[in-house]
């Protein structure tokens, strides 16, 4: 897989192909069959739609000059964490005043730079699969999604999903970047726009093109039923789809219904979290 590292003499990203042993200063992702997309031109519509939102986003009367995040480097996430989530929610407001960022042992004025910094690193770990919380949609991208499994990894987990959609919504509010990639289900369901089949392939590839396939063919010699089955830790698991799913074949007449009930399930694993994660960015 890919990796990317920062060149402290040029102050530029590169990225490192390990199944090649290569380097290259050009983002893999944006080569990318899946994530690799026609360049939007643009569009007046969107300057208004930007301007419309940093106009909404003020600060609250009342709200203090800064707000303190003192943190070390080493333990980055875990003090980000910990003064963040000290905010009961009728405090978060404090959360648009400035941010003044100090790493341990680096005193110094923030005029903007070690904030920026800040976004970068913690989202590097916020967003780092080894926690759990989120995966790797395919393994030759880079987009993430939510690991349908992260309360196994992680007991806390839905405390920091809290945590990290308060840090996207600071993000936005202060005109900061993160770090971060994400499938267009997750987009899709923060919008609570309708997910389509189209939108799956980001997500698992099989899956997609098995459910395509079904779409385009007729499914009776399959053997399908309003069933499925699901792997963890080594036990299989089945699911029914819909009442007596285990009864009922999947036919040419319904598998679009199939269909649909399937990207259902498969969204449902992380729907919980997903929507924990948007009330932390409202």
């Amino acid at each position: 897989g890919w990796e990317i590292r920062f060149h402290e003499q040029s102050q530029k990203h590169f990225y490192i192909d390990h199944n090649t042993h290569s380097t290259q200063w050009e983002d893999p992702r944006l080569n990318s069959k899946v994530t690799a997309v026609k360049a939007i031109e643009y569009s007046r519509d969107y300057k208004r739609k930007y301007d419309y939102l940093k106009a909404q986003l003020r600060r609250p009367h009342g709200t203090p000059n800064k707000f303190d995040i003192p943190v070390k480097r080493s333990r980055i996430l875990e003090d980000s964490f910990n003064v963040i989530m000290s905010l009961t929610a009728q405090r978060t407001k404090v959360l648009k005043a400035r941010l003044w960022v100090e790493f341990d042992g680096e005193k110094g004025l923030d005029y903007g730079g070690v904030a920026r910094e800040w976004f970068y690193l913690l989202s590097k770990e916020m967003f780092n699969p080894y926690y759990g919380l989120f995966e790797y949609s395919a393994s030759d991208n880079y987009t993430l999604q939510i690991n349908p499994n992260s309360g196994l990894c992680n007991e806390d987990h839905l405390k920091y999903f809290k945590f990290i959609g308060r840090v996207c919504g600071m993000a936005v509010f202060h005109g900061k970047l993160i770090d971060a990639f994400f499938v267009r289900p997750f987009y899709k369901m923060m919008l609570k726009k309708k997910i389509i089949l189209a939108d799956m392939e980001a997500v698992d590839t099989e899956y997609h093109n098995s459910l395509k396939w079904i779409l385009e063919n007729d499914p009776q010699c399959l053997d399908l039923t309003f069933q499925v089955e699901t792997e963890l830790f080594g036990q299989v698991q089945r699911v029914d789809l819909k009442a007596g799913g285990a009864h009922i074949a999947v036919t040419e007449t319904n598998k679009k219904e199939y269909v649909h009930l399937v990207i259902q399930w498969l969204l449902s694993e992380s729907r919980e979290t997903n929507e924990i994660l948007f009330r932390g960015v409202s």
